[in-house]
């Protein structure tokens, strides 16, 4: 099948799964099916072959009702989907992050680039830039830390360890 027909297909399964699904571990992994679609599908997004591949992959397993264990097996039948989606999701969790966080900045700048009548459209490039602008941005206040290679010491406050939040979250950035 071509990639469209096997994202439709897999969305398609979801919504008949989502029928039958009693356990919340299934559910779970079955609502992250339309995540995988959109990040798959979105063409400013530019998923790279590799992950693309693997996205792919899953969502071919879900749709195939005949897999490992047949859908309709009472109790297991959706196990080895869940499962199969619990392995995709770990391994494509810091994509998912990303694209969630991508699809955020662009509604935000929809509202701040789009004129009446104009849409501008923004690419995954655009919000590697902010990004970097925003790292760009810290460097005074990593330079006032310290160097970035330090590490943020632990303060103790009545017996409990506190880190600085904000030291923290700029460690994080590094």
């Amino acid at each position: 099948r071509p990639p469209q027909g096997i994202a439709a297909a897999a969305l398609a399964e979801v919504e008949r799964l989502r029928s039958t699904a009693r356990s919340p571990f299934v559910q779970r992994r079955i609502d992250r099916v339309a995540s995988l679609v959109a990040m798959l599908e979105d063409a400013e997004w530019q998923l790279p072959e590799l992950e693309r591949g693997r996205v792919l992959d899953g969502l071919a397993y879900v749709a195939d009702v005949e897999d490992l264990i047949p859908d309709n097996v009472p109790v297991l039948g959706l196990v080895d989907d869940a499962i199969m989606l619990e392995l995709l999701l770990r391994e494509l969790q810091h994509e998912l992050d990303a694209y969630d966080e991508f699809d955020q900045y662009r509604r935000d700048e929809a509202v701040r680039r789009d004129k009446p009548g104009v849409h501008r459209p923004v690419s995954r490039e655009d919000w590697l830039g902010s990004r970097r602008e925003a790292l760009h941005a810290l460097s005074p206040l990593v330079e006032s830390l310290g160097t970035s290679d330090q590490e943020v010491q632990p303060r103790k406050m009545a017996g409990v360890d506190l880190v600085d939040p904000l030291a923290q979250r700029v460690q994080a950035l590094l």
